[in-house]
Order: structure tokens, then sequence, then C-alpha cells
């Protein structure tokens, strides 16, 4: 052999596809490999038991607790709650509580107005039924006295044709 056939010897080793024989892993090598890079397996757990332990959590109010009575407090960033309004909201109900008070007013200020022009109206039937009743007795007195008068004029020319 010479330095030229060493030199390919080494250029075919390097140039081969595959990785020398001392690098390639066996096939029970692989599947070791896979079972360390799968996750491990979870044991079934008894239907009441929980997951992990919980700890509750509690609310913080609206108003800090100190520890100390000279103990500045921490800024509490406290989320909307569901029944606070927004002011442009606020606004918006409160005009229309003045549009409902002022129609209200205007209904109320109308119905006054319609029983008072009831109560004139029904006054003048009034005034007017009296008036007509009025008239109506002096009719029938008016009628009483003439037909007494012509009864009073009858029996007179009666009793001066009698004689």
């Amino acid at each position: 052999m010479t330095v030229e056939g060493a030199s390919a010897d080494e250029a075919g080793v390097e140039t081969s596809p595959l990785p020398p024989l001392q690098l390639r892993r066996a096939p029970s090598e692989k599947s070791l490999s896979a079972t360390q890079t799968r996750l491990p397996q979870v044991t079934p757990r008894a239907v009441g038991t929980p997951k992990e332990p919980t700890t509750k959590r509690r609310v913080q109010s609206a108003y800090v607790k100190r520890d100390t009575v000279n103990q500045t407090p921490e800024p509490v960033t406290k989320a909307p709650s569901p029944g606070k309004v927004s002011p442009a909201k606020a606004r918006v109900k409160s005009l229309e509580r003045i549009v409902t008070y002022k129609h209200a007013e205007k209904v109320e200020k109308e119905a006054i107005e319609l029983t008072r022009a009831q109560k004139e109206v029904q006054a003048q039937a009034e005034r007017d039924h009296a008036l007509q009743a009025k008239a109506r007795r002096r009719a029938e007195i008016y009628a009483i006295n003439a037909h007494m008068r012509s009864f009073y004029q009858a029996k007179a020319t009666t009793t001066v044709l009698g004689v």
C-alpha cells in the first residue's frame, strides 16, 4: 500500500454517507433513547381524589387591611363591579329620568287642565239645565195662567149670557 492508497481509504471513510461504526447506535440503544424522551406514564387516580392540592384564593376587598397602624396601603386595582355604571351611562340614565319626570308632569298638567275644562263644561251644562228648567216652569206657569184666564173669561161670558 502506498501513501496514496491510505489516503484513499481515509477519503472513502470520510466521504461515506454513514457515520463510522463506533458512532452508530444498536437497535436496543435506539429504543432506550426513545423511551427516555417520552413523558412519564401517569398513574390512574381514584375518582374522588383531587388532581393536586388546591388552595382557595380570597378576593381582595375594596379596603386594604393594614398590619400596623402606620403602614401605608398597597395600591389595589379593583375590577369594576357589574352593578357600577359608567359616567356616560349614568348621565344618560339621569337624562332619561328627567325626561320621564317632565313627561309625567306634562301629563299631570294636561290631566288637571282636562279635569278643569271638564268641570267648567259640566258647570256650564248644569247652568244651562237650570236655565232651561226655569224657562220650562215659567212657560208652564204662563200656560196655566192663560188657561185660567180663558176659563174665567168663558165663565164670565156664560154667566152674562145666561142672565
